[in-house]
């Protein structure tokens, strides 16, 4: 019997250190071990959103903040909370259709074209859609209070880009027919539409400095990039270049493009010639829609086999899961297996 009791108390002994031992391992060295391997370049924010992406499902857009995710499912424009996963419908008027949109680059806005039937046949109005009050208001001028208004109806003729600088109060739009000609009016003070001076061609990217209100476009014939007064950029050495977009200093971001692919960045603000312009090169040529450029003058380039996002002048890398869709000032929007995932810049 006493050995009996010894066994017993053995035992006892012996399962009380265990139980100890797996306490402690359970609350200091495995919790220790799961921080650690959580990398810093794929943070994520908050919880993912279920959301379901039809096989029409196209033009994924980002708000600046990342708060909301926008696109066409068929002819439908939504607009999803990536924080609660409510999804808004944008509404528009029967028998007409949305031809161009984009997100304001500083608030949870977006603008749109949209074609409308009217009794000279079709037109093109303007609205803004804010998504905190779930509305579309028309975009009217100041001075008139009347309707922003491109009249030309030929039905091969759709807005293809709109850009709008709240700082010099001027709206660009940028109209493309079906053989890929273009052209482009502009209105002041948000008034009246007028087209303007740059011959119908074939016109390539346009972009807009905010704070002087400076138009910018790609005149793909000639391979040059002119403002709206017709002056060219010259870059030496740079034989086909392509805007790449432009930030709140005034910066105008140019790729130099060889075999479709870019090679080089340059950028500065335009003082009568480009000799003060900054150089990079990149570490591989990459296509034109893998380069963004934020109002805050940030750099990034996507890596879509990587799944890696790289700022291009600190070379810091962030990697995020699912396909990528775009940045927002501070991250990464992705889709995986249907969920919207916010992922953060490292360092953010």
């Amino acid at each position: 019997m006493k050995l009996i009791k010894k066994v017993m108390i053995l035992i006892i002994l012996a399962i009380i250190i265990q139980g100890s031992m797996l306490l402690f391992l359970d609350k200091y060295y495995f919790e220790v071990d799961a921080k650690v391997s959580v990398p810093a370049s794929t943070k994520t924010v908050g919880k993912s959103v279920l959301i379901k992406v039809g096989e029409k499902s196209k033009d994924f857009k980002v708000s600046y903040d990342g708060m909301y995710l926008s696109f066409f499912d068929g002819n439908q424009l939504n607009v999803v909370n990536t924080v609660l996963g409510t999804i808004q419908k944008i509404k528009i008027e029967e028998n007409s259709t949305i031809s161009f949109y984009k997100w304001l680059s500083d608030n949870n806005k977006i603008v749109y074209a949209q074609k409308v039937q009217s009794k000279k046949g079709e037109i093109t109005k303007f609205f803004y859609y804010d998504v905190k009050n779930n509305n579309s208001e028309e975009v009217r001028g100041e001075n008139t209070n009347g309707s922003i208004v491109i009249e030309d109806s030929s039905p091969n003729l759709r807005v293809s880009d709109i850009l709008l600088s709240t700082i010099s109060n001027v709206m660009y739009a940028k109209l493309t027919s079906t053989s890929g000609q273009s052209l482009i009016y502009k209105s002041e003070n948000m008034n009246s539409m007028k087209k303007t001076q740059i011959p119908m061609s074939l016109l390539g990217n346009i972009q807009l400095t905010p704070g002087d209100g400076m138009l910018y476009y790609e005149d793909i014939s000639a391979k040059k990039i002119k403002n709206i007064l017709g002056n060219p950029i010259d870059i030496p050495k740079v034989e086909n270049p392509i805007i790449l977009g432009t930030d709140s200093a005034n910066n105008i971001y140019i790729g130099n493009v060889i075999n479709s692919k870019i090679s080089q960045l340059y950028w500065g603000i335009l003082k009568g010639n480009s000799s003060s312009f900054t150089t990079k090169e990149l570490k591989s040529p990459t296509y034109m829609k893998n380069i963004y450029i934020t109002l805050q003058g940030k750099i990034y380039i996507n890596d879509g086999l990587k799944g890696v996002v790289t700022e291009l002048n600190s070379d810091m890398e962030t990697s995020y899961t699912g396909v990528f869709k775009s940045i927002y000032d501070k991250g990464i929007i992705s889709i995986d297996e249907e969920k919207v995932v916010k992922t953060l810049f490292k360092g953010a």
